[in-house]
């Protein structure tokens, strides 16, 4: 899942509750929210965990490059 996959779907969950909760579905939206939520939490713990597998081969060749 990408960084641009994870923000689409969040859009998408956003509109998609505005628009259950113009509709009157006050208990669907907050299901919904949740389910958001869960999902950005989820996307985060991927992110780090591949910036934490990154961040030392990236840190080295910065600092083999350093005069």
């Amino acid at each position: 899942l990408t960084v641009w996959a994870a923000v689409r779907a969040a859009a998408n969950e956003l509109i998609l509750a505005a628009w259950r909760l113009k509709n009157g579905e006050k208990e669907c939206i907050q299901n919904s929210l949740t389910q958001l939520w869960l999902r950005i939490q989820n996307s985060l713990t991927q992110l780090w965990a591949v910036a934490a597998s990154v961040a030392p081969t990236a840190a080295s060749s910065v600092f083999t490059r350093l005069p």
